[in-house]
């Protein structure tokens, strides 16, 4: 039986194994980086001694969970003969974090006698997840997500093709219904950003996506709005209010606000892990993502990063004109290299259709924003991969 595992979850290994054969084990499968093993962290704070510093290093361990869980990231703890107290301690961080929580059964021969028999006076709760979480037996095949590269090239040997989606602006239907579209196809799915805000379920919408992301079907690219909201659980979780919001940001803290503890708690870890993932930029073949502009030192040697970061959250602004709302301009378009084509959200330049907008070298530009939210509707992209592996526009879907 295989069980997919995805990208932020709480994996805590259990079992008469030993620290250093479990974690032989585990490298097998999982990234270094995602380990936390007591042994490791008890020789980072004092080296090859003795001394019984446990409880110390539970705290580190705790603290390095949730920073990890809430960064969106998986974390593997791989610590000795956990008693219950211990394994239900860690395992609630993962539950107060919103994320999947694992047992994660490690037995096998090379295990001490004695290690053995603690194990099998606690196996009955063990195998039955403490009444908490999820186990994991040792003849499992694991299937853990894997993270994709910025040229998306994982995409190719497990998808047909790519689903772009537009701004959601909290429109849940019509995001399942791009959802349902794109697993029709076999698609990936590549978010352009802005899916909270403005729409009556921006709670819903950002649930959905970070489900699709963390179990490796899709991507997000980073909106101004999830920016705008990311800020503002920051500020909340250090006491603060002095963020002026806008009125879709207001729909979006009004629910959550009225979602209520713990569960605003829960989806604001979520949020922040969602976003802690999500990328500015991404490229696949001759196509450019994201969320609002291009800066032209994308396409030279000398990248203003900036810039860059700047022009693919906001867009590009006349600076000349001083008014409450800047005027965008689309200078930018001009600068995209002829076979380039960047796929772009962020801007409603019509309401019933995507907008082509071709640039003076030859490039172009597709504002996929088409008012969902805002009295429109949403819409999508179909690209897909060919037979010599190469990745062509398909169609336009509205939802």
């Amino acid at each position: 039986m295989n069980k997919l595992i995805p990208l932020n979850c709480l994996i805590i290994a259990v079992g008469p194994n030993t620290v250093n054969n479990n974690k032989k084990e585990l490298k097998k499968v999982f990234s270094s980086y995602e380990i936390v093993c007591e042994e490791q962290i008890k020789y980072n704070l004092i080296g090859k001694s003795s001394k019984n510093i446990d409880l110390i290093v539970n705290s580190e361990i705790c603290r390095i969970t949730e920073t990890k869980l809430k960064l969106g990231e998986r974390v593997i703890i791989n610590a000795d003969n956990l008693k219950k107290e211990k394994r239900t301690s860690f395992a609630n961080i993962g539950i107060q974090c919103g994320v999947p929580v694992f047992y994660l059964i490690c037995d096998d021969n090379s295990s001490i006698k004695e290690n053995r028999q603690k194990f099998l006076s606690s196996e009955k709760e063990i195998r039955k997840g403490d009444g908490l979480v999820e186990v994991i037996s040792n003849n499992t095949i694991i299937d853990p997500v894997l993270k994709c590269s910025d040229e998306l090239s994982i995409i190719k040997e497990r998808y047909n093709g790519i689903t772009v989606v537009g701004d959601v602006h909290g429109m849940h239907q019509s995001l399942l219904a791009t959802l349902d579209w794109a697993r029709l196809r076999k698609h990936f799915v590549l978010f352009l950003g802005d899916i909270v805000d403005y729409g009556p379920s921006s709670l819903e919408c950002a649930d959905e996506v970070y489900r699709t992301v963390m179990r490796g079907n899709g991507e997000l690219i980073i909106g101004n709005h999830e920016r705008k909201i990311a800020k503002w659980i920051d500020q909340n979780d250090r006491g603060r209010h002095l963020m002026k919001l806008s009125e879709g940001n207001r729909v979006t803290i009004n629910a959550l606000k009225n979602l209520g503890s713990p569960r605003n708690k829960i989806w604001m870890n979520r949020f922040k892990g969602m976003v802690a993932r999500s990328s500015f930029i991404m490229s696949a073949g001759p196509f450019v993502f994201t969320h609002a502009a291009i800066h032209p030192s994308w396409w030279s040697e000398t990248k203003d990063y900036k810039a860059m970061e700047n022009y693919s959250l906001f867009g590009e602004f006349d600076p000349t004109i001083q008014t409450e709302k800047p005027r965008r301009t689309y200078d930018w378009v001009d600068a995209i290299p002829k076979g380039k084509t960047v796929i772009v959200g962020h801007d409603s330049r019509s309401t019933t259709a995507p907008f082509v907008h071709n640039g003076k070298q030859g490039g172009k530009a597709i504002f996929l924003d088409t008012g969902s939210g805002k009295g429109g509707v949403l819409s999508s992209l179909d690209l897909r991969f060919t037979e010599e592996s190469e990745i062509k526009m398909e169609n336009f879907n509205r939802h």
